[in-house]
């Protein structure tokens, strides 16, 4: 027990490294960018180069010392963990500049999630009346604990510091990931024989990676929930490890809180109740009925008393905004099949890792969890078919990346076996590790090191700033961005996200806001894609419209337009909320 908890703590204590570094290597990054501004592509290559030079360093000493001491798979482990390193300072560079960007409008959760942070602050409650067009669609969890951190870190009133906290969250569940990789290698084979430390570096960097890639985690240093869903989602399959193929009984009582703990921090997240329950029932040997009966019972009663709690602090209004308005989005099963194929490196290598890791003694209770795991994925990629993005299938990847780190060592073997002949066994290691930065690729983790965001983003803040200066703010309706309510302390009614997703489902009453409209009550209103169809306030694709955008035709009349982002190259960060702003004020009807 003494060795175990020993083992635990220094894989934590590695992973740590693997961070710190790849963190600093992304400051020291950002200091070289400094001197090659306007010029980005010497930089890139210096970059490259850099990265090449130390594989070109580390390869063929790693070859050496493996053909020296008689362990397989020395060489291969060692490229593969400068690689993934390497790309972790390149997240972590990239990164950077979103975290530091001012405004609230990266992505559309950005402002409601701030909006929630404000009303904590102010005292106002979370959930109103769908009169009011300001409340946010997810359940109050990650908000909260956002909020308490900032607020003890001195940070409450920083939006920088909100995303620096989502990327902490990010980084928890990518180590969570790394000490659930650690059961399954202890029950399938594999990293013992290496010594933990290293496999433990090369881990936790591809699960870091895989936490954060571009195809289904793209959210997570955003202020958004995803960040803390992914790793309330790792703990639940950490402890469905730790009972099923460790024993520790004991994790069966936190397994009952986790559906009622994951609902308060998203909506899906309640779906763990009945995956725990299908394992029960079919893998656990022996079953026990008893137990059985009130894990369901108390898995599903604690959400009740979630959704109860919340109807008791903010009334019906609780109910509408999480539960009725979210219900109501549809499933479309053609762009769920979209998304599998989109995301399918990560189902490729979820099988993968099922292929090797189930076998021994425990194949049972492993093949249980690696069904649970790829039942997870499978249910998010069905139905992220509600919506056009994939950062609904991020926790169930992470997952069955967990699966493929595992079975590493044995194929991390098969690689680089201490039989070969000496050109094979420099020659097998440097073409696996051609496989491996392809197959990274394949998974969206290799990125271009250059700012991700176009320097015009600067002045196109400034230029929504200039709207609110010498007015009054409660006057002044912005339609995606909290920022400058914030700054103030104005909670502002009326916001895009809110009535765009209402709209969408054909779930919101729009009269109170068509009412303010017919009355002038906003001397300036900032609409983005005022002459297209993606208008949030009144889509092109709803079967009913809102009236929103007759209303402001009869009611304002466009006074000028703030310029869209422009791009410095193809690659710039774009979004909608990037786009060409009207700004309209009241129309003289006299």
């Amino acid at each position: 027990m003494k060795s175990t908890t020993r083992d635990g703590v220094g894989s934590l204590l590695a992973s740590a490294a693997v961070v710190a570094v790849a963190v600093v290597a992304a400051l020291a990054m950002r200091a070289v960018r400094g001197s090659f501004a306007g010029q980005a592509e010497p930089f890139v290559l210096v970059t490259l180069v850099a990265f090449v030079a130390l594989l070109a360093l580390v390869l063929p000493l790693a070859a050496w010392r493996g053909s020296k001491t008689g362990a397989a798979g020395t060489a291969p482990l060692t490229a593969a963990t400068v690689v993934v390193v390497a790309l972790l300072a390149v997240y972590f560079f990239e990164a950077t500049y979103f975290i530091l960007f001012p405004a609230d409008i990266l992505i559309w959760s950005e402002s409601d999630f701030v909006n929630d942070i404000l009303k904590l602050q102010i005292g106002y409650p979370l959930y109103s009346a769908e009169a009011n067009n300001e409340s946010f669609f997810y359940t109050p969890g990650s908000q909260l604990l956002t909020f308490a951190l900032a607020s003890v870190a001195g940070l409450g009133r920083s939006i920088p510091a909100f995303r620096v906290i989502q990327v902490g969250f990010t980084i928890g569940a990518a180590i969570m990931a790394v000490q659930s990789w650690r059961i399954l290698v202890r029950h399938a084979g594999g990293a013992e024989r290496y010594g933990a430390r290293p496999w433990v570096w090369l881990v936790t960097g591809f699960l870091l990676l895989c936490a954060t890639n571009q195809v289904t985690n793209s959210f997570n240093q955003f202020i958004h929930n995803d960040a803390l869903a992914q790793l309330v989602s790792v703990v639940a399959f950490w402890l469905l490890l730790r009972y099923a193929l460790d024993g520790w009984r004991g994790a069966l009582w936190l397994m009952g809180l986790v559906p009622a703990l994951g609902f308060f921090v998203k909506q899906s997240l309640g779906i763990w109740a009945p995956l725990y329950i299908g394992y029960l029932l079919v893998f656990e040997r022996p079953r026990s009925w008893t137990r059985l009966g009130v894990f369901t019972v108390a898995a599903f009663g604690l959400i009740g008393v979630v959704v109860a709690a919340g109807t008791a602090v903010w009334g019906p209004h609780f109910r509408y905004w999480i539960l009725d308005a979210m219900a109501n989005h549809p499933v479309n099963p053609l762009r769920s099949v979209q998304h599998l194929l989109d995301a399918w490196a990560y189902f490729a290598i979820g099988l993968a890792g099922g292929w090797f890791v189930i076998r021994g003694e425990r194949q049972l209770q492993l093949l249980g969890t690696w069904l649970v795991g790829m039942g997870l994925f499978a249910i998010e990629t069905y139905t992220s078919g509600v919506a056009w993005m994939l950062n609904h299938l991020g926790p169930g990847s992470l997952i069955a990346s967990i699966w493929f780190a595992a079975a590493l060592p044995r194929i991390g073997e098969a690689i680089d076996s201490a039989a070969a002949g000496w050109i094979a066994r420099y020659l097998r290691p440097a073409l696996a590790t051609g496989v491996f930065v392809l197959l990274l690729q394949g998974l969206g983790m290799i990125r271009i090191p250059l700012p991700p965001l176009s320097p015009d983003a600067d002045r196109y803040v400034r230029d929504i700033e200039a709207e609110f200066a010498g007015a009054d703010a409660r006057r002044v309706l912005l339609d995606v961005g909290t920022w400058p309510y914030f700054e103030r302390r104005i909670l502002m009614r009326d916001r895009a996200p809110a009535i765009g997703e209402r709209g969408y489902s054909q779930t919101g009453d729009f009269t109170g806001f068509l009412g303010r409209l017919s009355r002038q009550e906003y001397d300036k209103i900032l609409v983005r894609n005022y002459h297209s169809g993606d208008f949030w306030y009144d889509h092109e694709i709803w079967s009913v419209p809102s009236g929103i955008r007759a209303a402001l035709e009869t009611w304002y009349t466009e006074d000028h337009v703030i310029p869209r982002v422009q791009p410095d190259r193809p690659q710039s960060y774009n979004t909608y909320s990037f786009s060409d702003i009207s700004v309209l004020v009241p129309r003289d009807l006299k």
